[in-house]
């Protein structure tokens, strides 16, 4: 009643601890099985393979004296700087421009040559420049702005537009500012 299917193989014996993965040599010695493996190899190709076949080392024609520590060392440094010295050159940034002072302000030609400071900053016999931004979605002029530095600073408009005559008529768009000249107050 021995179905074939139904038959079992019994395994080989385990090997005795010491002689796991050895064989013995021909001179009754132990042998690893490493070892005994790398003639079949060997002849199986027909040659024996470099370690290096296939790599960057064999494509390029180096040495594979590279991979040494302090060689790779070196060639990993020389690298590094070569792409660093490439990356600041072509991907290195302009010199800035630095520009003091206000940007966008309309020139006063009434200011030009005189040694004027900002209103705030100097005292109210002095005569001073006052700053303010075209804040509205259309153009306006200068003289549009006289009401307004006349509020700010005390003084009658006419005084202002006595002492911005020129620049009255000066066009300032949206976003830019007008430098509104302040006459000094004197006291009589």
């Amino acid at each position: 009643m021995t179905d074939p299917k139904t038959t079992f193989k019994v395994p080989p014996p385990p090997m005795p601890r010491g002689q796991a993965g050895v064989s013995m040599g021909a001179s009754g010695a132990p042998k690893p099985v490493a070892e005994s493996l790398k003639p079949k190899l060997a002849s199986a190709n027909g040659t024996s393979r470099s370690p290096y076949e296939g790599t960057i080392l064999e494509k390029w024609g180096l040495s594979p004296s590279l991979l040494e520590p302090k060689k790779a060392l070196l060639t990993l440094c020389g690298v590094l700087f070569i792409g660093i010295v490439m990356g600041a050159i072509l991907f290195g940034g302009k010199k800035q421009q630095v520009v003091q002072g206000l940007m966008g302000v309309i020139s006063n030609p009434e200011i030009r040559g005189r040694q004027v400071g900002r209103c705030g900053a100097v005292d109210r016999t002095l005569g001073c420049i006052l700053y303010l931004m075209n804040a509205s979605r259309g153009d306006k002029q200068a003289r549009d702005f006289y009401q307004q530095a006349s509020d700010i600073t005390g003084l009658p408009q006419y005084t202002i537009e006595l002492g911005n005559v020129e620049y009255a008529s000066y066009r300032i768009r949206p976003g830019y500012i007008a430098q509104i000249y302040i006459p000094p107050i004197t006291h009589r």
